[in-house]
C-alpha cells in the first residue's frame, strides 16, 4: 500500500479494501498512470513461476515477462485482449530484431 502511495496513487477506503481483499482485478486510475492490479491472471500457472520469469525495469521494478503477458491476454480471450496480443507479438518481434543487431 505504501509503495502505491509513494508512486502517487490516491487510495480511498473502497480501493484499499479491494486491494487487501485480493479482488481478482483492481483498476487504479487515481495516480500518475493507469494501473491494473491482477491477483490471479488467466494463463499464468502460479505467481512463483511468473516471478521467476519477471524482468526488472530501472533495476528495481519487477514486471511480468512479455511472454507471460501475452499468455495471460490470450487465455482471457476478450476482444481487446486478442488485439493486444497481436500488437504485443509484433512488438516482441521488433524488439528481438533490434536486440540482435
Amino acid at each position: 500500500m505504501r509503495g502505491l502511495q509513494r508512486l502517487g496513487f490516491e487510495l480511498d477506503p473502497a480501493l484499499t479494501i479491494s486491494i487487501l481483499a485480493g479482488s481478482e482485478i483492481v483498476l487504479m486510475k487515481s495516480g500518475p498512470f493507469a494501473l491494473d492490479l491482477i491477483h490471479a491472471p488467466d494463463g499464468i500457472e502460479s505467481f512463483e513461476a511468473a516471478k521467476s520469469r519477471s524482468v526488472l525495469e530501472d533495476g528495481r521494478f519487477p514486471v511480468a515477462s512479455l511472454d507471460d503477458i501475452i499468455a495471460s491476454k490470450r487465455a482471457a480471450g476478450r476482444e481487446r485482449d486478442v488485439a493486444d496480443v497481436r500488437r504485443l507479438e509484433q512488438f516482441k518481434m521488433e524488439y528481438l530484431r533490434r536486440d540482435q543487431r
